[in-house]
């Protein structure tokens, strides 16, 4: 369950809230904090919405608390990935030790559809060596610094712009 709770700008009231969620065991994969919102996804079996309002009703600052459908996180990510699969041509995005960050549609029909032993052996592209799926050395290309490259995938070459 991934909730929104609004409250007062206050110095501790999310470390409060983090002490409280902790003190009934409730597990946290992910906690995003701004002013007066603290955002939390609370991987808990049959946890009710009702259940945190009450394990949060002794903190004072509290405003509101709200279920929502997405991590502000994970909206602005949801929402590039639909930028990013509008764009025709294919991108993969890779950090500097050659694995796969994010790639749009037409990389995945490009490195899934190459071969079949390849779609069926990775499901999801996203952390995988990118050295898997092309054919030439890229170790030079590795940096911490943004560039951008022309790759070879199956004997084609991929253009960049």
């Amino acid at each position: 369950m991934r909730v929104e709770i609004q409250s007062t700008d206050r110095i501790g009231i999310s470390q409060e809230i983090l002490a409280a969620f902790a003190k009934r065991g409730w597990n946290l994969t992910a906690v995003e904090v701004n002013t007066c919102f603290t955002f939390a996804h609370i991987e808990q079996q049959a946890l009710q919405l009702s259940d945190i309002s009450n394990g949060l009703a002794n903190i004072t600052g509290i405003v509101s608390i709200k279920e929502i459908a997405l991590l502000p996180t994970e909206q602005r990510e949801h929402h590039l990935q639909i930028l990013l699969d509008r764009i025709p041509e294919p991108i993969i995005d890779i950090d500097h030790f050659g694995t796969i960050l994010a790639v749009n549609s037409a990389s995945k029909k490009l490195l899934t559809t190459s071969t079949s032993t390849t779609s069926n052996k990775f499901a999801s592209l996203i952390g995988q060596s990118v050295d898997y799926f092309i054919e030439q050395k890229i170790s030079s290309w590795l940096t911490p610094q943004v560039t951008t490259h022309e790759l070879t995938i199956n004997g084609t070459a991929q253009p960049y712009w």
